[in-house]
This record gives C-alpha cells, structure tokens and sequence, in this order.
C-alpha cells in the first residue's frame, strides 16, 4: 500500500518525507554532516538569542558563500503534512541548486534541488484523485479542481455537497457491518473516496511539480 497520501476518516495525510523526496535528488553525505556540526556548535546555546533551525540553515549556507534569500525560505505547518517541514533553498558559486531541509524536530539534510520553479516549494495543498478507470483530477484546495484538460471545476458540482465529501467509508465494510454481506471486506483501509463518474474506489497522489529529473528515474534519486 503506498501511504504518500493516506486517506483517513474525513480527513487526508500527506508523507512530509515523501513531498521533500519529489523535489530532491540525492542526500549530500559530506554536505549534510557539515550542516549538522554547524548548527549543533554549542555556540548557539551560548547565545542569549535564541536562533531556530532554519537561520542556522541560512546562516551555514551564507557562511559558505552561498545564494539564499527571504523567498527561498519556507516553513509549512499544514494539516496535511505528517510533519512540519523547513526547508532553505541555496545556489553555491557553480549554481548548483541545494535544498537544506528539516523535517519536523529532525536533524536538517542537504539535498539536491531537482526543482524548476522555486514555487514548487510552496506548493503543499494540492493533491490527485485518481480512478483506476483512469478518471482524475488536481484537488487544488477546499473549493476548486483541475479536469485532466486543465479547466477549473467547483469541487461541490463534481463531488457534491454532503457533509464530509468527498471522503467516504468503504461500501462492502458498511454492508458487512450492517449484515448485508457475508464476508468481511479485504481492503486495506476503509476510508475511502468514490470516483463520482464511475463509483469506483480512488486514491490519492502528489500533484507532479517540474523538476529535472530524467525519464523513469525514482524520487530522491538524480
């Protein structure tokens, strides 16, 4: 079962690490042990102001001569992460693109920025409903969708406007629990959502955001 994007009782969860692993390639080893000694130098304790994670970040990528700036500096507390992310996005002298990155209370990481679009880091809401009909859209926020021709839907006229949609339970567990089916279901969760064109079970997936990495090639890899 892939958990990228659970969904739960009326509610759904997106895998923080998963989301920083859409936009990364490969973990820098050397890069991310040098970050740690920095912001872990009993310095900062001695300091009577107290300098949070994500200025050490900037602190140590400036340090270094590197590019960052407030814009390329995000911190997301959604209610659809699993966990709060910060994340410093940096340019060193040869323009190599870095995306520093803590994850909740986390040690903070150093990884390749495969994005194209410093947006795509401030990009957080938008998840896929995807059929195994083929049926999909982009759920862009509480109110809108994207159709896959890229026109714009009120999420109430594809999903309608019962409280809690478009979450559900899953139909064969209510009947089973209700006695109108003699075997229990076998699906893995029984929070669900129906494709409104066919009825069909649907999951969830991150909206893509535009990277560089090659055709065919894993998240988190170059």
């Amino acid at each position: 079962m892939d958990d990228t994007v659970r969904i739960e009782a009326g509610y759904h969860t997106i895998d923080t690490a998963a989301w920083v692993r859409q936009r990364t390639g490969a973990r820098v080893a050397e890069l991310t042990s040098a970050l740690a000694e920095f912001t872990d130098h009993p310095v900062f304790d001695d300091l009577h102001l107290h300098v949070d994670t994500s200025a050490r970040m900037q602190l140590w990528a400036a340090a270094r001569g590197w590019s960052t700036g407030p814009e390329s500096t995000h911190h997301h507390t959604h209610d659809e992460l699993s966990e709060s992310v910060s994340i410093v996005l940096a340019t060193d002298q040869d323009r190599r693109a870095y995306a520093l990155v803590q994850i909740g209370h986390d040690d903070p990481d150093v990884y390749l920025d495969l994005t194209t679009d410093d947006d795509s880091w401030a990009q957080v809401e938008p998840v896929d409903i995807v059929c195994p009909a083929g049926h999909r859209w982009t759920w862009l926020d509480h109110t809108s969708l994207l159709d896959d021709t890229g026109s714009y839907l009120d999420f109430r006229d594809v999903f309608g406007r019962t409280p809690g949609a478009p979450y559900a339970e899953c139909r064969d567990c209510l009947a089973y629990d209700d006695g109108d089916r003699d075997e229990p279901c076998d699906c893995e969760s029984r929070h669900t959502i129906y494709c409104p064109t066919c009825a069909q079970r649907c999951r969830l997936e991150l909206t893509a955001v535009p990277t560089m990495r090659p055709a065919g090639s894993a998240p988190g890899q170059p």
